[in-house]
């Protein structure tokens, strides 16, 4: 453990407010840009001034709409940006005394600057103060722009007068909620991945963990994150009105109001499922919880949508989104003044979480997003420009961040102890590896703890606790390893590491330094741990500082609090263990010392049941230490290594081993009469709930398989409201697989727990066919590569990448899915040689996979991936987003939800179609094996599916295609299910793959169709039980009908079917 600190600490760089308000009369909005307005500019104590702007409303508009890629030539879009950026210097240049006062001070070098903009009038919030040339006078500016120039650095934020920093509390207990859009049209995964890396380094195991909600559409880590998965503005409004967060980051399309003239809203679901666009005033309505006692709002918000800081109109009144969200009383809001790349979000929201949960200053944070936005992505797009910020910081925040970094540092020491014990408790073979896993947990936590001001005493006894705790999971691996064995003698150095921390935390509670005064430590809990380790390592302790422990921890059994108490009695039970250390102890006082120990355990007992039982815990805990391992024969070896001997006073029946052993005995978890149990401490009792049985992740085939008998399996696993086939087929002797999509990206884990069942030798794909490019089918893939690190193969990978649909790369997810295949250099389409897999031409396309497989292609034709550029063209113009986003078709999906449950009305409903161009790219495909036969129709159309069956059946001169199993098209959608299709089939089983989410699946008009036309003895088979399909497991219905419902069982996870049975 470090004892310095090696990151740079955010309240070390000084910070200097500059503060500038532009004023005008009249109201704030109704309100053009003119040269005509005369503004009103105050900075500091240099006096008023008066300042003018440069632009008509119509002529800044035009250069607002080339800001925001809307017109223009991109090349000249650079230029643009130096033109007006030189036009806003100029303007803070008019401001008296403003162009001084940034200007670096020669005797405090490190200093950021923060420039706050308070702007009343709606007009002037137009204009990108973010983006103006450093200004030298009301007509001369220098070369580089304010808010990226490092001499000296520039953070500009922006502030509403009405909103006051006084009685602004920053939260010491961060609580996230992420509200995201439909995961079809956002980056929903890497925003989520950036949030779990942010509060992995506090999670405690058990407490912590993932709960999802029935639907999937709310995942819970414990206290730390919450997320909202496509909700609409009314789930918002529930959960942060019983959740109180302090941190809420919004992840959604940005869109012109329909009921306010050019005012810019965020996209939500609304209450009819459709596209609802929310103004900023009804989103800090939903954000702001009324109690009886205080009122709760956030205190950051950032806003990952395009327009969140745009005004749009200054005619009615109300700002930007962003500028709402403030106004309402979110001291801390960060938005984009223009479209912002999807790239450049997600390490916005990677630096800012990270360094915000873990205390760092938010105008440190924004301005190493800034320049990180400038460094990257220049070239393309001037994200570093969009970024705008809102705020009313306390004026007292160092000291407020110094508390969180305390308390954040200390919840990351014990999560990393806490995820160790596990570590180490279900290890069969703990090797060197665990222990050095947890020492780096251990350093980053360390790292960012306070070194200076009111916490720098607790910060130096929890880096001296985490050595202590640390080497006793050195001692710990070093007896239980087999390989790679630890050296018990490491431990005694992390151990006198640990006793010089504590030494120098006294000598601070005894000394005042220049700085702040601790307040939280007490002297008799710093004493006790530096004479502990003293008496453990050999070094002689001085009466009089056993004597000052006991006088504070004295003094401390009249303290008000009970806990207080506690602690008092805790310390004086370990000093009168130390005192048993004594070689020169009588016999007889060795007994009463023995004695006084267990009376204050006892004591500490009374005061923990039914109060606060974590000093009892923790005492236990200590006092184990003196047994198992400080009282161990290898312990005492590794001491003698270095010359020390242990006196007789460790053992015997009042020695200090024993007396250490009465005192665990006595705090064991038990009920106690008339009291609460006593409970183990944490981490074993949630090591007890990790270790609960439950039902495995995949249930397989048939367990026993003749040599001679071939089989097909089709595994439809649990994908969320999509698709993931795990394939099987062999002949006994081998076996044979094969994947079709990956289903949602929760589905990843699931997926690769299902690979670590295949025997390692056999941990081969045949093929990995990704159908099209929908979340729900291709957002566990990424995720489900960490597989190929363990030893998975491929034959080879079917997919469509963008550049099939247009010579180049694009769609996000396809092409970070398509650059995974390259980096992992799997086969890419080799069927094909790398060319589309589509029907090209009259014959369609058949391939053989090892084992004696066919499969052959119905979908997609050359026609339905040339439907799908366009379209994406156009959604990236509608949202002014760059190359690679996704494209919200979900509205073309949405079908009619019926209660009906008349078959026959409902199969002869009239077909509207299917009008998603993704979902016509599909690869649908026949397999064939051993007379047995599936339809695998992942999401395609169903006139082209039913064209290349038609097709088929022309070629081998039959009536009907004779199925084993049709997996059905888009999870039982009315829109890709016809009666044509189903009639052209001879099936009996029919298999859905969706939990119903986001589009109420299967409709009961697909499933009406596949009953009144599929023939008699119909079985549904589902992967999961829905309030959408258990309509279909009423007996009156299946009797009325002649079909059967398969689910899967309360225990079970997902469902096989087994052909040829």
């Amino acid at each position: 453990m470090p004892a310095k600190r090696k990151l740079a600490v955010p309240d070390h760089i000084q910070i200097r407010l500059v503060q500038v308000e532009f004023l005008r009369p009249g109201p704030p909005h109704n309100q053009l840009l003119s040269p005509l307005t005369q503004y009103l500019a105050i900075s500091g104590d240099a006096g008023a001034g008066v300042v003018t702007v440069p632009y008509e409303h119509a002529t800044f508009e035009r250069r607002l709409r080339e800001l925001r890629y809307e017109t223009g030539d991109p090349g000249d879009r650079q230029a643009m940006l130096h033109a007006t950026g030189v036009e806003m210097g100029r303007i803070l240049g008019a401001v008296p005394g403003l162009p001084g006062a940034l200007a670096t001070d020669p005797n405090r070098p490190g200093t950021l600057i923060h420039l706050r903009l308070t702007l009343s009038a709606s007009e002037l919030a137009l204009l990108p103060f973010e983006i103006a040339k450093a200004p030298i006078s009301p007509t001369s500016t220098a070369e580089s722009c304010l808010s990226i120039q490092s001499r000296p650095p520039v953070c500009v934020t922006r502030n509403i007068r009405t909103v006051s920093p006084e009685g602004v509390v920053w939260p010491e207990h961060p609580r996230v909620l992420f509200v995201a859009g439909h995961p079809d049209t956002v980056p929903y995964a890497e925003h989520r991945e950036v949030l779990l890396e942010a509060i992995r380094p506090f999670q405690r195991p058990g407490g912590d963990d993932l709960a999802s909600s029935e639907s999937g559409a709310r995942e819970q880590f414990g206290g730390l994150l919450t997320i909202l998965i496509d909700p609409t503005l009314t789930d918002v409004f529930r959960e942060c009105r019983d959740g109180g967060y302090t941190h809420v980051h919004i992840l959604t399309h940005g869109d012109v109001s329909d009921t306010s003239q050019d005012a810019y809203g965020l996209v939500l679901r609304g209450e009819d499922d459709a596209p609802e666009v929310v103004s900023g005033e009804r989103f800090a309505s939903a954000l702001t919880s009324i109690g009886s006692v205080v009122i709760h709002r956030p205190t950051v918000v950032t806003v990952a949508s395009c327009d969140s800081g745009n005004v749009g109109t200054v005619i009615i009144p109300g700002a930007s989104f962003a500028h709402a969200l403030h106004q309402a009383g979110v001291p801390l809001v960060v938005a984009s003044q223009f479209p912002l790349s999807k790239e450049g979000f997600v390490p916005l929201a990677a630096t800012l979480y990270e360094g915000l949960l873990w205390g760092e200053h938010p105008l440190v944070l924004l301005q190493q997003v800034r320049a990180e936005l400038h460094a990257r992505y220049t070239s393309t797009w001037h994200d570093w420009a969009s970024l705008v910020v809102y705020e009313a910081l306390p004026y007292g925040l160092n000291e407020q961040l110094e508390s969180l970094r305390y308390v954040q540092g200390k919840r990351a020491i014990d999560a990393a102890l806490e995820q160790s014990d596990l570590a180490i408790r279900d290890a069969a073979s703990p090797t060197k590896e665990t222990f050095t896993a947890l020492g780096s947990a251990l350093e980053r936590a360390v790292d960012r703890l306070p070194t200076e001001g009111q916490f720098a005493i607790e910060s130096v006894g929890l880096r001296a606790s985490a050595s202590k705790r640390l080497a006793e999971r050195a001692f710990t691996l070093g007896s239980e390893a087999r390989e790679n064995r630890l050296d018990a003698v490491a431990c005694l150095e992390l151990l006198e590491r640990a006793r010089l921390d504590y030494e120098r935390a006294v000598r601070a509670l005894f000394v005042n330094g220049p700085g702040a005064i601790q307040r939280v430590v007490s002297l008799h809990w710093v004493l006790v741990q530096a004479e502990s380790l003293g008496l453990v390592l050999g070094h002689p302790s001085a009466e009089g500082r056993w004597a000052a422990a006991k006088l504070s921890a004295d003094l401390y059994l009249d303290h008000a609090m009970t806990e207080q108490r506690a602690w008092a009695v805790a310390s004086l039970a370990e000093l009168w263990l130390i005192r048993l250390g004594d070689p020169d102890l009588p016999p007889a006082e060795g007994r009463d010392f023995s004695e006084r120990v267990v009376q204050h355990a006892r004591e500490l007992q009374r005061l923990c049941v039914g109060g606060d039982q974590f000093p009892g815990m923790s005492t236990r805990r200590q006092f184990e230490r003196y047994v198992s391992w400080w009282g161990s024969p290898r312990f005492e070896a590794a001491l003698g290594t270095r010359g020390i001997q242990r006196g007789a006073t460790w053992r015997g029946e009042s020695g200090i081993v024993e007396t250490a052993k009465r005192v665990v005995s006595l705090l064991e978890w038990r009920e106690e009469p008339g009291g609460a149990p006593f409970p183990p401490p944490p981490a074993i009792a949630r090591s007890a709930v990790s270790r609960r049985t439950t039902a495995p992740a995949v249930h397989l085939g048939p367990p026993h398989r003749s040599a001679a008998a071939r089989f097909v399996t089709i595994e439809m696993l649990e994908a969320g409201h999509g698709d993931c086939l795990w394939i099987e087929y062999g002949d006994g002797r081998t076996t044979h697989r094969w994947l079709n999509d990956c289903g949602t990206q929760q589905t990843a884990r699931e997926l690769l727990r299902r690979v670590d069942q295949v025997p390692e030798n056999e941990r081969r794909l045949e093929l990995f066919v990704m159908t099209h490019i929908d979340s729900d089918h291709i957002g566990g893939a990424l995720p489900f590569f960490r597989a190929v690190k363990n030893g998975l193969t491929f034959g080879d990978v079917w997919f469509n990448g963008w550049r099939h649909l247009s010579g180049r790369l694009g769609a996000r997810q396809g092409e970070m899915f398509s650059t995974a295949i390259q980096d992992f250099e799997l086969p890419w389409n080799a069927w094909r040689e790398g060319r589309a897999i589509v029907i090209d031409s009259d014959q369609l396309p058949v391939c053989v996979l090892p084992g004696g497989m066919t499969l052959t292609l119905l979908s997609p034709t050359p026609g339905q991936l040339k439907k799908l550029a366009p379209v994406w063209a156009r959604e990236m113009k509608r949202y002014g987003l760059q190359p690679g986003s996704r494209v919200d078709y979900s509205r073309l999906l949405k079908g009619h939800t019926s209660a009906s449950t008349d078959i026959e009305a409902l199969a002869d409903t009239p077909f509207a179609g299917d009008g998603g161009a993704p979902n016509g790219t599909s690869i649908g495909l026949l397999a064939e094996y051993a007379g047995m036969s599936a339809l695998f129709g992942a999401d395609a159309h169903a006139p082209v599916l039913v064209a290349s069956i038609r097709k088929l059946l022309g070629q081998r001169g039959v009536e009907r295609l004779r199925l084993d199993a049709f997996k059905v098209s888009h999870h039982g959608s009315q829109n890709n299910v016809t009666a044509e299709l189903i009639q052209l089939l001879d099936c009996r089983r029919y298999l859905i793959s969706t939990n119903g989410e986001h589009f109420s699946h299967p409709d009961r008009q697909a499933i009406a169709r596949i009953l009144k036309y599929g023939g008699a003895g119909v079985e549904l088979y589902f992967n999961f039980r829905s309030k959408h399909n258990e309509i279909w497991a009423r007996p009156d219905l299946q009797e009325k009908y002649g079909y059967r419902a398969h689910y899967p069982g309360a225990d079970r996870k997902g469902t096989i079917v087994s052909l040829g049975g």
